[in-house]
């Protein structure tokens, strides 16, 4: 189970634990993963690829609401979003990243990108059923309320 939290990975293994699995289907090990950072994404998944000889399932699950503001460092860009219940103030990071878009899209996809020998190599054993599962959720749906169909909405929007 990859994670950031220690405490709270090992947590929800013993849950699994207690719940009960299956025999055969072996234990469940906590893996370092902290999505913010894409080079940390290739760096644990490297790890991950140094230690364990195939991977059957991937699900990538990790997700971060929409942000309220974004500020880039070192400049005057921000852009502010009237949807009040969504996330807090954020800042870019040095590659000029949102940490949502960096644990949403970017960190699961290099991450994914990286795993895929382990996945293909896992793949091609007798009786291997791979498979890479993301979940998604529903916040699409709020982009409705947000007027991006010309500059002047977009300013009217956002001044």
């Amino acid at each position: 189970m990859a994670a950031r939290d220690e405490t709270r990975a090992k947590e929800a293994i013993d849950r699994l634990n207690e719940e009960g699995r299956e025999p055969g289907l072996g234990g469940v090990i906590w893996h370092e993963l902290d999505l913010k950072d894409p080079r940390s994404a290739k760096e644990s998944a490297e790890r991950f690829i140094s230690r364990e000889r195939k991977l059957d399932i991937l699900v990538n699950k990790a997700a971060l609401s929409v942000i309220t503001v974004l500020v880039h460092p070192g400049s005057n860009f921000m852009v502010r979003s009237r949807i009040p219940a969504f996330g807090n103030v954020q800042a870019l990071n040095a590659d000029g990243v949102g940490e949502s878009m960096a644990v949403n899209y970017l960190g699961p996809y290099i991450f994914t990108k990286t795993l895929l020998p382990l996945l293909e190599s896992t793949a091609s054993l007798d009786g291997a059923d791979v498979r890479i599962i993301n979940v998604g959720s529903n916040g699409y749906c709020y982009a409705k309320y947000l007027e991006y169909g010309s500059k002047e909405a977009w300013n009217h929007t956002f001044k």
